[in-house]
């Protein structure tokens, strides 16, 4: 398993293009994920449907995870550690997040299904 970078021209110009890097979700390589932070524009997580119903199942799962994360960190003790969220209150990404959040479903069955996924890659 290792991350796959692909380049793909922009509205069918070579001298315009865009890089996706695909990387695995496997749990022994999420912790590299974060090397290629500095470098990423946009970031996409993607959720296999077949595991988890609709976005708003995934984004209860995923703020539940990092309720889970914090309890942990806050095990530690760590005077050096970043405060996940507020204090005594569970994380909710509309709040907490850092930066915008959106869940959203998609099919590779339909290219038309896919075209706000990749309108979103193109934004500037």
């Amino acid at each position: 398993m290792k991350e796959t970078l692909e380049t793909f021209p922009l509205f069918d110009e070579e001298a315009a293009t865009v890089s996706v890097l695909d990387f695995p979700g496997h749990e022994r390589l999420r912790s590299q994920v974060s090397q290629f932070y500095p470098i990423a524009k946009k970031l996409v997580f993607v959720v296999d449907a077949t595991t988890v119903g609709d976005a708003a199942q995934v984004r209860k799962a995923a703020e539940s995870q990092l309720k889970s994360t914090r309890a942990s960190l806050e095990a530690h003790d760590d005077d050096e550690s970043i405060p996940l969220g507020r204090e005594n209150v569970p994380f909710a990404f509309d709040v907490d997040a850092p930066c915008e959040v959106v869940f959203e479903s998609y099919s590779i069955h339909s290219a038309e299904a896919i075209a706000p996924l990749l309108d979103f890659i193109l934004q500037e």
